[in-house]
């Protein structure tokens, strides 16, 4: 019965991201309000766009913070494949800064596709600033003075990354992302958002 349970929501979930990739908003916003009282921390996030641009419910703020309060109170549920679908969703839709924020939470609950996204999103970012550099910094080395050669040396070092400090980062990232501390990052967040009352917005 259980699993019978979560296949419905599974389902639920991803029509509601299809009819919102395909601007069926008002079917998107009806479904993840429903699946949001049903304690599905994805779903209540997905309803602060729908308040912050007005899609498919007139356009509130206030409502949109209660939700992300509500969201972050959810999180005990929280489903990593949730998170990477709808974050997979509002990349093909072109909202990469929301995208970013669903996959980055679907990694630190470990699904395993998400860093790969998220990945794919900074080298795309970091294509586009290293393929200016590289063009200007050949401009300069045509005129072939000793300030462009010495140029040319600082470019191939930026170019190389530190493997040894990008290792670092890594474990530390695993550290902070424990199990243990997302849950006490968790505790914090919701008394937070008890103590500022969002809550207290939202619709019996």
């Amino acid at each position: 019965m259980l699993s019978l349970t979560v296949q419905a929501g599974d389902d639920r979930f991803e029509y509601a991201l299809h009819s919102y990739e395909n601007e069926r908003y008002s079917v998107a916003f009806s479904m993840f309000l429903d699946l949001s009282k049903e304690g599905v921390p994805s779903a209540s996030a997905m309803l602060v766009p729908h308040y912050n641009k007005g899609l498919g419910v007139e356009i509130n703020p206030t409502m949109a913070m209660a939700y992300l309060g509500l969201a972050v109170t959810q999180m005990n549920n929280y489903s990593p494949e949730f998170g990477y679908q709808a974050g997979l969703m509002l990349l093909r839709i072109g909202d990469k800064s929301l995208a970013l924020e669903q996959l980055k939470t679907a990694a630190k609950y470990k699904h395993p596709l998400a860093p790969l996204e998220i990945a794919k999103l900074k080298l795309a970012g970091l294509k586009e600033g290293v393929l200016e550099a590289t063009m200007w910094a050949m401009i300069a080395l045509s005129y072939e003075t000793d300030d462009a050669k010495k140029l040319e040396s600082e470019v191939q070092s930026l170019l190389q990354i530190g493997r040894s400090d990008a290792q670092g980062l890594k474990e530390a990232w695993f550290r902070d992302n424990s199990a243990e501390n997302l849950s006490k990052e968790m505790k914090k967040m919701s008394k937070r958002v008890k103590l500022m009352g969002l809550l207290k917005n939202l619709p019996e």
